[in-house]
């Protein structure tokens, strides 16, 4: 893309940017999407042998294609479970959804906190950015899986949405939006930067938590690091009481 620096060169401010968050000393739980198979690598190896990760290329269902991983740090968080669905009518395999013009993913881990023992049920997504009807039913097929889940249940991901479309107006029927409900809203308003300055910026990034679940904090960082911006869009974080 138009302003975008090669992988070797963003890296460093991807791994600060994880590195800072999970300084704060507050149980972490990392969602990503657009990953490929050597970018999970080299974050693994920046951030050290306490840190795994779930999750799968969307393609083949083992190493192809981008991942929409989830990170955490093995001395916090058991994995107790994990799974990937991919959107659309056979979920159990690597597929096209409706109209979508790629085959998507929600990675779906369920984790229990070793010193809390607090269970969580954790999603993480990122949908089509061309196919309307596959966004909408993506959200519909996530609500459902939600629904089905034990622990607290929380979403993360890359909507290709804005809230006035359709895709959000299904989730907001069902989750919170942190961005919209959190007791405490931070950093900057907007989400997708691209990567060249001055650009129109929009939000199509969201966090989301059900009905009871109490929004301490929402967070939009920076993603400029050294004089670039390490991503086209910025990190969004958000603090929930489980």
């Amino acid at each position: 893309m138009e302003g975008e620096q090669p992988w070797v060169v963003r890296r460093a401010g991807v791994e600060a940017a994880i590195k800072f968050v999970a300084s704060q000393n507050v149980p972490t739980l990392f969602g990503f999407q657009e990953v490929k198979q050597n970018q999970l690598n080299d974050i693994l190896q920046s951030l050290g042998p306490d840190w795994s990760y779930f999750g799968v290329g969307r393609d083949d269902g083992k190493t192809r294609g981008e991942y929409a991983p989830i990170l955490y740090q093995r001395s916090e968080w058991e994995l107790l479970s994990g799974k990937t669905i991919w959107l659309g009518t056979t979920p159990d395999r690597p597929s096209k959804g409706w109209d979508a013009a790629y085959e998507r993913i929600v990675t779906d881990v369920i984790v229990k906190h070793k010193k809390l023992g607090k269970i969580v049920n954790y999603l993480n997504t990122h949908y089509d950015h061309r196919g309307k009807k596959a966004r909408e039913n993506s959200s519909k097929q996530i609500v459902d899986i939600m629904n089905k889940s034990q622990g607290t249940s929380l979403l993360s991901g890359d909507f290709n949405s804005e809230k006035h479309e359709e895709a959000y107006q299904t989730l907001c029927k069902s989750l919170y939006d942190t961005s919209c409900n959190a007791k405490e809203k931070k950093g900057f308003e907007h989400t997708d930067t691209g990567f060249k300055k001055g650009r129109e910026q929009k939000s199509i990034d969201f966090i989301w938590a059900p009905e009871g679940v109490p929004i301490i904090k929402h967070e939009v960082l920076p993603s400029e690091y050294n004089g670039y911006l390490m991503s086209d869009h910025r990190p969004v974080t958000a603090i929930f009481e489980v």
